[in-house]
């Protein structure tokens, strides 16, 4: 069992990665608040924050958002972790960096980056060098 949940964290650390990777291909999205500052927010705005200086996480930022979603995942249960992974929220969601799960038939049961990809096969999917993301 532990065996299992050891492999299940490692793939799961290796495809967010790779997938992050796949992300990055497609640019920054811009930020829908940054219309609705308020002169508070403004003031805040000239300190930039730790996660303002990059729009890419770090891998130390990788392997703590992994660590937060085995926690979240046995605390709360498959099914809602999973919906919790896929619902684009911090602490699962931060810049490029996002949960991604599956199965051991490589089809996603858990997408933070693209939704969309839930219930489907990763080998359908490719990286930004064309290289097959199931395989």
């Amino acid at each position: 069992m532990k065996s299992q949940i050891c492999y299940q964290r490692i793939f799961i650390f290796l495809l967010a990665l790779t997938l992050a990777q796949f992300a990055c291909s497609f640019g920054a999205q811009p930020s829908s608040t940054a219309s609705q500052e308020t002169p508070a927010s403004a003031a805040q705005a000239t300190q930039p924050s730790p996660t303002a200086l990059s729009e890419r996480g770090t891998p130390d930022e990788a392997k703590a958002m992994l660590q937060k979603a085995v926690e979240h995942y046995n605390s709360v249960g498959r099914e809602q972790a999973l919906a919790d992974f896929t619902g684009r929220a911090a602490p699962f969601f931060d810049r490029d960096l996002y949960v991604v799960c599956m199965g051991s038939d490589h089809v996603e049961t858990a997408n933070g980056g693209f939704p969309q990809y839930v219930g489907s096969s990763a080998d359908a999917l490719k990286d930004s060098n064309g290289n097959p993301l199931g395989k």
